[in-house]
């Protein structure tokens, strides 16, 4: 099939999840070429599986289907599992012609995809076509100030800035956790005499919430969640304050965090698994133990085994390198720069830009 365009022609495929937009915008802006933001809809088929699914719109709405329409794109970028039937359909109507480029773990044979982009908590398998950064690929957040943080923060006061995220797959904040957590910032703040500026997601509790709020209320100096008045003081929090806490569950505040270039502590909510999260977990253990790395990693590859997300992998991995701390705890000797990441980066977009098809 023949592309009417002598351009590159780009699709940036995007749902209902902020954070997952924001990868797929970051790589798409950053390839430096004009693109196209499709947003997707789904009805209740896209909860099946991938394998079953195959290449369809059928997981779609009509709104969606649409506008997944030819003229076929050179190149697709997605994130999610629900994207896969989508891009796959995509791929066959451009009668293969259309490269896939896939963010996070498509939940689907590697080999479906030209390039999958990866961080380590997804444990996917080493292949040609999978490329692992310790971070997500995603634009610097715009630093802000706000009046809340003015208001709170007198100018020359010293701060520590609190990104908390919420319950999420394994993770809790329960009674021990918030805690745990509230004693740990009390203590940087009084060994900084620094005030705590503090803003919470969407997915932490309100008896989690109001718990962390009272729990440091004698070292804070700006509280903010879910609910509560006035503007989000997130942006303003990575702007100004002198060192960041961040907890686990959301390796893309971590990565915002990093992206200051400001000592970083995190920490770890406790596991609490639910259910489905540990027979998958059981699962996997069993798989591993029972079998070589080898046909573990192809049981993986092809789609057949799909290991629980661990962000604790993430953490790890920054404090290995030097460029985190756990909240309490000694500082390592950096081993990874900002020039090493934007060098990883950089060779992001080469692998990209190559499988673009050349236009006469």
């Amino acid at each position: 099939m023949a592309f009417e365009s002598a351009q590159p022609r780009v699709w940036a495929l995007v749902g209902d999840k902020a954070g997952d937009n924001a990868q797929v915008l970051a790589l798409a802006r950053a390839l430096g070429l004009p693109f196209v933001e499709k947003r997707l809809t789904y009805n209740r088929r896209r909860m099946l599986p991938n394998w079953f699914l195959g290449a369809t719109l059928a997981t779609t709405s009509g709104a969606t289907r649409s506008q997944i329409a030819p003229p076929w794109p050179d190149l697709v970028i997605a994130i999610g599992q629900r994207s896969v039937p989508v891009v796959t359909k995509i791929r066959q109507e451009s009668r293969g012609r259309t490269r896939l480029v896939h963010i996070g773990r498509p939940r689907a044979p590697l080999s479906w995809f030209d390039l999958v982009v990866t961080t380590p908590q997804y444990g996917l398998p080493s292949r040609d076509n999978v490329i692992q950064l310790d971070l997500p690929f995603q634009a610097q957040p715009r630093y802000a100030a706000s009046d809340a943080w003015d208001a709170a923060v007198p100018p020359g006061s010293r701060s520590i800035g609190l990104l908390v995220g919420g319950d999420v797959g394994p993770y809790r904040f329960d009674a021990r956790t918030v805690t745990a957590l509230a004693e740990g910032v009390r203590a940087l703040c009084a060994s900084r005499g620094a005030r705590l500026a503090t803003t919470s997601g969407r997915r932490l509790p309100a008896a989690a919430r109001d718990r962390l709020r009272d729990a440091t209320r004698e070292c804070s100096a700006l509280f903010h969640a879910v609910g509560d008045a006035g503007t989000n003081p997130y942006a303003a929090i990575l702007a100004h304050a002198e060192e960041l806490v961040v907890t686990t569950d959301s390796v893309s505040m971590i990565a915002d965090a990093i992206g200051t270039g400001r000592p970083l502590h995190l920490f770890s909510p406790s596991l609490s698994p639910p259910p489905h999260w540990r027979l998958l977990s059981g699962l996997t253990g069993l798989l591993g133990a029972a079998c070589p790395r080898p046909l573990r990693d192809a049981l993986v590859a092809r789609g057949l085994v799909i290991p629980p997300r661990r962000t604790e992998l993430v953490a790890e991995t920054l404090i290995e390198n030097g460029q985190a701390t756990w909240l309490g705890g000694a500082p390592r000797e950096r081993s990874v720069s900002v020039s090493d990441r934007a060098r990883s980066h950089e060779l992001l977009l080469e692998r990209v830009r190559a499988l673009i098809p050349e236009h006469p």
